[in-house]
């Protein structure tokens, strides 16, 4: 035991000359001491150190002696506060669009029909108050203030149909038959949508013809169409101051048989009396195409007459004499509401 201490005395003293080279630690050294192997230091430092090399060396090897030392540290707790981060992410926007099929739904709903009779509404129109003179040479003056009242409705003329048809016949003195002339052909025709001759002028040219014997003047007018009826009522038509003959016929007697023994209304001029006159009334239903046949005969010199149509009042002109009226026609647009005349010389 002596010997190992002298051995490690000996190391401690080498390890003493070569800090670098320290074999023992200290606390093993201590321990050893405290074991019985080793005296003081100053006690082995005598000793040689060469002589002891390799004993110690070995020694070493095989009574290595391990020391644990655990040492418990406390426990430290860091707590570190990290700053919050906020990331926003806008997403794009996706729109999804998806079509229905349509559908239709038909649902047939019963026809239901009301009829609503709303009562007759008449339009009338004032127009001014119209003086009518009418004056014969040597004859009797007439003078009548009539106010003109245009009805609302008016015949269809979009088949230019618009004014009765005229002729003038020259005749022979002495004639008083006026049926003669429906197979002779007259020596002119034309259209007018006046009736009445109330001047002198008219009578030496009447509605523009030139009478062939112009020593005389004689002729027969003859006039021929359709009156339409702008509204339901009564209608009055009226000759007056004839010179020298004047007749009219309506509805089939118009057309044919016609002669002076049927006429709807005749009136003359008397050399001892004056002129006669003539009145018919008649019911009409608005829009009724009514067939009219007029004729004047003229027996030398001046003509005239006045023929009117108004309402049964009087108080309503449709036909003023001297003045167009627009409910003259030649003939009806729609076949059904009437037919044309024959022509002039072919009439029966």
């Amino acid at each position: 035991m002596r010997f190992n201490c002298l051995i490690v005395g000996s190391l401690l003293a080498f390890a003493a000359m070569d800090a670098s080279a320290s074999l023992l630690s200290l606390e093993n050294r201590q321990e050893l001491q405290k074991r019985g192997y080793c005296p003081p230091a100053s006690t082995i430092t005598k000793f040689s150190i060469k002589s002891s090399t390799k004993t110690v060396t070995k020694y070493l090897k095989t009574k290595t002696a391990t020391v644990t030392k655990t040492k418990t540290l406390p426990i430290k707790t860091v707590t570190k506060t990290l700053p919050t981060k906020t990331t926003t992410r806008t997403l794009p926007v996706v729109t999804t669009t998806k079509t229905l099929p349509v559908v239709t739904t038909t649902k047939t709903l019963p026809v239901v029909t009301t009829t609503t009779t709303l009562p007759a509404v008449t339009t009338t129109t004032t127009l001014p108050a119209v003086t009518t003179t009418t004056t014969l040479p040597g004859e009797l003056t007439t003078t009548t203030t009539t106010a003109i009242v245009s009805p609302s409705s008016a015949p269809d003329t979009s088949c230019d149909n618009g004014g009765l048809e005229v002729a003038i016949y020259d005749t022979v003195s002495g004639e008083t038959d006026f049926t003669y002339i429906k197979t002779k052909t007259p020596s002119n025709s034309a259209l007018t949508d006046i009736l009445g001759i109330v001047t002198d002028v008219n009578g030496t040219s009447p509605h523009g013809f030139s009478v062939q014997d112009t020593g005389t003047n004689l002729y027969i007018l003859n006039y021929r169409g359709y009156f339409y009826a702008p509204k339901t009522g009564k209608y009055k038509f009226q000759i007056t101051q004839p010179d020298d003959a004047f007749a009219f016929w309506i509805r089939e007697k118009a057309f044919s048989g016609w002669a002076k023994g049927n006429a709807d209304g005749i009136a003359y001029w008397d050399p001892s009396s004056g002129p006669s006159s003539a009145t018919y009334e008649l019911y009409l239903t608005a829009g009724e195409y009514l067939p009219l046949r007029l004729l004047l005969q003229n027996m030398g010199g001046e003509c005239g007459y006045v023929f009117e149509i108004t309402s049964s009042s009087g108080d309503q002109y449709f036909v003023q004499a001297g003045v167009p009226s627009p409910y003259l026609v030649q003939r009806p647009c729609d076949a059904n509401a009437g037919s044309p005349y024959p022509d002039f010389g072919k009439e029966t």
